[in-house]
C-alpha cells in the first residue's frame, strides 16, 4: 500500500474517534446545565426609570419580553426610536427601550356665550382632574409588566372675579347680570352651564278695541208662544264698550342696547248698520231693535220684522223674518221653511 494512502486512512481514524469523545462529553455534561427559566433573559427598570435588559445565558433560554400598555392607559413604549405595537414584544440587550408617562393636567376653563339677538349670556365651566403617573422600579423578570403609580390633582378653582372680568371685557352691561345666579353656580365648582345676564324683550302694544257686552237672554212672544232669543237688543241698549289698548314697551340686550318695540296697528273697528257710538266713543249703542251680530273688527244689528198671516208668495226682507202664520211653496200644498 503505498504510504500517502496509509497516512489518509490513519487521519479518517483519528476524526471519527474525536467525533465520538464529543458526543459524549455534552451528553455528560448536559446534566449541569441551568433549566429554561434560569437561562432565560432578564428585564427590569431601576429607580431612575431606566430599562435593562440581559440576554438568555443559553440557546434553551427565552428572551425577555415586555407587555405593552393599552393606548389608553397614558403609557407609552418605544424601542429604538418605534413606538411599541401590540399586547407584547420581545425585546434584547442591545434595544435602546424608552418607557414614558402621557401628562395630563388638571384643567379648569370657562366661555360666556350670547346669541345672536343679545337676549342672554351663558357661562359654560369645564373642570376636569389632573393625572400624574409615574413609572415604579421592578425586579428582574422574564416579563415585564410596568407598574404604574398615579397621583391625582385638583383643577384651580375659577372665581367669581374672573367671570366678572370676561362679562366686562365682552360689554355685558352690569345691570342685566344675575349676580346670584353668578355667584350660587361659581361657588359649586363643578362642570356646566348657567345663564348669567339676561336681555328684556320688547312689548309691542296694542291698539283700543271695541268687546261686546254680555246680553240677558230676551223671551221673545210670536202668536203667543214664548221663544228665548239670546242675541237680542233693544233699541237704545249698550251691545259694547272700548277697551283701551296698552302701552308699548322697548326692550334692551345684554349689552344695554335699546330694543325699540313694534307699534301696534291702528283700530280699524267699523260700526255695521244698526250701531252708533255714544259717551265719546266709549259705548256701542244698539239704534234699533233686533239681533245683534259681532264679526271680526266690526259690529250690526240685524232687524227683526213679524209678517202675520200665511205666506202664499215669496218674502224677501234683509234680516230676520218671523212669519207669523202658515207657509207655502206657490202651487204647492206642503209648508215652504
Amino acid at each position: 500500500m503505498p504510504a500517502w494512502i496509509a497516512r489518509i486512512r490513519d487521519t479518517v481514524k483519528n476524526m471519527v474517534r474525536g467525533f465520538h469523545t464529543s458526543l459524549h462529553q455534552v451528553s455528560h455534561l448536559a446534566g449541569f446545565l441551568p433549566g429554561r427559566h434560569e437561562a432565560s433573559g432578564r428585564i427590569w427598570i431601576d429607580d431612575d426609570g431606566h430599562v435593562h435588559v440581559q440576554n438568555p445565558r443559553a440557546l434553551h433560554g427565552l428572551y425577555p419580553v415586555i407587555l405593552v400598555p393599552p393606548a389608553e392607559s397614558g403609557i407609552t413604549v418605544e424601542v429604538n426610536g418605534q413606538k411599541a405595537r401590540g399586547n407584547e414584544i420581545v425585546v434584547q440587550a442591545s434595544d435602546q427601550i424608552v418607557i414614558d408617562t402621557i401628562p395630563q393636567p388638571p384643567l379648569s376653563r370657562f366661555d360666556v356665550h350670547v346669541d345672536d339677538a343679545g337676549m342672554s349670556a351663558v357661562l359654560t365651566v369645564e373642570y376636569r382632574m389632573g393625572l400624574t403617573r409615574l413609572i415604579e422600579s421592578t425586579e428582574p423578570a422574564t416579563r415585564l409588566v410596568i407598574p404604574v403609580k398615579t397621583q391625582m390633582e385638583s383643577p384651580r378653582p375659577i372665581t367669581v372675579e374672573e367671570v366678572l372680568s370676561e362679562l366686562n371685557r365682552i360689554g355685558i352691561h352690569n345691570d342685566r347680570v344675575d349676580y346670584a345666579a353668578l355667584l350660587d353656580f361659581v361657588n359649586r365648582q363643578k362642570s356646566g352651564s348657567v345663564t348669567v345676564a339676561l336681555g328684556i324683550p320688547a312689548v309691542s302694544g296694542t291698539s283700543e278695541s271695541y268687546q261686546p257686552l254680555p246680553l240677558e237672554t230676551k223671551t221673545r212672544y210670536y202668536r203667543g208662544v214664548a221663544v228665548d232669543r239670546p242675541e237680542f237688543v233693544e233699541i237704545g241698549e249698550i251691545i259694547g264698550i272700548l277697551v283701551p289698548g296698552e302701552a308699548s314697551h322697548p326692550g334692551i340686550t345684554v349689552w344695554g342696547t335699546p330694543i325699540l318695540p313694534t307699534p301696534p296697528p291702528p283700530n280699524m273697528f267699523k260700526l255695521g248698520d244698526g250701531v252708533e257710538m255714544m259717551e265719546r266713543g266709549m259705548h256701542l249703542v244698539a239704534t234699533r231693535s233686533g239681533r245683534v251680530r259681532w264679526e271680526p273688527g266690526s259690529v250690526r244689528v240685524i232687524p227683526e220684522k213679524i209678517h202675520v198671516g200665511p205666506v202664499r208668495k215669496t218674502l224677501t226682507y234683509d234680516g230676520d223674518l218671523i212669519i207669523e202664520g202658515d207657509t207655502h211653496a206657490p202651487n204647492s200644498g206642503h209648508p215652504r221653511i
